[in-house]
């Protein structure tokens, strides 16, 4: 199995103001079966993203916010886990002072 580093993603989209930056740093790993991320939500900011493809499993490792998969809303805090299906509409919203730091895997269903 071939595994190579990717980069980790920090969101910066500002609701408001309409604009959308994105930085890049640290490591995670990708094979063809999966893939980790460790993503950032800037306080007052939201990572939405319309619909999945694959299966998504996030660990949130500091920082508060909350999660919208399809119509239900979770708070979201240290500890907390959560996964979202293949093909579900979702956003994550840091409602907090400091970032939401969130640890991501991606299942990819490999089925054709």
């Amino acid at each position: 199995m071939f595994v190579k580093g990717t980069d980790s993603i920090t969101f910066d989209k500002c609701i408001k103001k309409g604009t959308e930056k994105f930085f890049h740093s640290g490591d995670g790993i990708q094979t063809s079966d999966f893939e980790t991320k460790t993503i950032a939500v800037p306080p007052h900011n939201e990572k939405f993203r319309k619909k999945t493809i694959h299966m998504e499993i996030f660990f949130v490792s500091s920082g508060v916010g909350k999660v919208r998969i399809g119509s239900e809303q979770t708070a979201l805090k240290r500890g907390t886990h959560f996964y979202i299906p293949s093909k579900t509409y979702y956003s994550i919203e840091n409602d907090g002072t400091k970032d939401l730091v969130l640890s991501q895997v991606l299942l990819i269903d490999n089925q054709k």
